[in-house]
Formats: C-alpha cells, structure tokens, sequence
C-alpha cells in the first residue's frame, strides 16, 4: 500500500492557492485554507517566544507529518497518510506545527528542543491556539463590548404642590384655613 501511495503522489503537480503552495487536486482551495487557519493561529506564538520563518507549504512526505528546511520554509502534512484525500483532525496539524516552530530555535530532537516544543504547546494550550482533539479552528470570538456606564440619575428639584382642592367647608373653618390673619379679627368680632 505504502509503495503505490508513494508512486500515487509522485503524479501530482504543486500549485499556487492564496498564495500558498499546495498539490493541484480537487481540495487545493481547502487545503490553502488550512495552511491559512494555521499560520494565522501560530502568529501569536511567533510573537510572543521570538520566532520568524519564511512561509509555509503542504506537504505530502511519507515519513512525517512536517518538516522545516533551515529555519525558512515549514512544509506540513495537511492530508491523511492512508487517504490523502481527507485532511487530517485540525488538531494534529497544528501540534506538528508547534512541533516544527520549536525546530526553528533547536533544530534536533534533544532535551532542549523537547522542553521547548513542551513549552510552546502548554503556552498554546492555555491560550485556546491549541486543543488537542478538535477536527476544527477555533471559532473567533467578537470582541466583547465594554460595559456601558451606568449613569447616574440627575437629582431632580421637587415640583411644587398644588394644594388639592377638599370638601367645602363652613364659612368659619374656610376661612381659618385660608387666612390666619384673618382669623383674629374674626374672632374679634364675636
């Protein structure tokens, strides 16, 4: 099976999709996409540890799933092994991506490139660019609005009361409630 995958793939021709170079089959659009959702998702990482490559580019090798040639080009495996025309879980893409950005400060497999490739998956994990298992990218999130203050109410001047108007009343009383002053001289003249 090996042998006639390998002979399989020497038939397919690179082309250019996006300004990625991938094999000229039926998916090429998809698999420039893929090479895209990476490259976008690893730029945090490239930024925040100091790393830099040239670009990026599918790959189809036999044995491995990516591989980087001298610090510039990152070639990654995008399609499965045993059916090269399905892609691999999104997931496992980016972990080789990792894998091939820790290559860009130890280029072998030692202790140091093994703490470093450790420490950019735990960095990538915490920050959500890396979920092992997902088939898909994260969905972006839209940034969330800021609060809108609570303002506070104005304190408003209390509006005068107009006095309610009541039941009529006896002359007498009428006009002890309506005019003090009146009401001595009235009393006076009783």
């Amino acid at each position: 099976k090996k042998k006639k995958r390998i002979e399989h793939k020497k038939d397919w021709k690179r082309t250019v999709v996006k300004g990625y170079s991938v094999y000229n089959l039926p998916d090429k659009e998809e698999a420039a996409d893929l090479l895209a959702q990476i490259q976008k998702e690893a730029k945090p990482i490239l930024k925040h540890f100091g790393l830099s490559y040239e670009t990026i580019k599918e790959s189809v090798a036999e044995g491995s799933a990516g591989f980087n040639r001298g610090r510039r080009i990152i070639a990654l495996n995008v399609r499965q092994r045993s059916d090269p025309m399905k892609f691999r879980k999104f997931s496992a893409i980016m972990s080789t991506m990792i894998h091939e950005l820790a290559h860009l400060r130890h280029m072998n497999h030692g202790p140091q490139f093994r703490a470093f490739d450790s420490e950019l998956k735990a960095w990538a994990k915490k920050r959500g660019i890396y979920r092992p298992g997902a088939s898909q990218p994260a969905k972006p999130t839209k940034p969330k609005k800021p609060p809108t203050p609570k303002r506070k109410p104005t304190p408003r001047k209390p509006t005068p009361r107009k006095p309610t108007p009541s039941k009529p009343a006896s002359s007498s009383s009428a006009i002890l409630t309506a005019h003090p002053k009146k009401v001595s001289s009235f009393l006076k003249a009783d």
